[in-house]
């Protein structure tokens, strides 16, 4: 296999696991928004594509900065470990996602 295909193998594989956790943790966010956020301050309920869009637009200034400061790509790092700590943190945003569930339909 070339190196470019393997490369861009890793790139497409990198891309769909982006994706796919992007859109699980759109998810959990709008569970949240709309469990706390919208009730609180009385705006209205959002859907999983705005949630998306919401979570892009406050991510975007942090990776830019994060890349500029050369701390996104490491050299080192392998696609599998890449692929790793996505599984932790949508393990993380899950729990988090549990606890709320409890907190929203049980004391608030």
């Amino acid at each position: 296999m070339s190196k470019l295909a393997e490369e861009f193998g890793k790139f497409v594989l990198s891309m769909t696991f982006a994706i796919a956790f992007g859109i699980y943790n759109a998810w959990l966010f709008k569970d949240l928004w709309n469990w706390f956020v919208s009730p609180s301050f009385g705006v209205g309920e959002i859907g999983t594509a705005m949630a998306y869009g919401l979570l892009i637009v406050a991510a975007w200034p942090l990776t830019h900065v994060m890349f500029f400061a050369n701390q996104v790509y490491d050299k080192q790092d392998d696609s599998i470990g890449v692929i790793g700590r996505g599984f932790v943190i949508s393990f993380v945003h899950s729990f988090i996602w549990v606890i709320a569930y409890v907190l929203a339909n049980n004391f608030i």
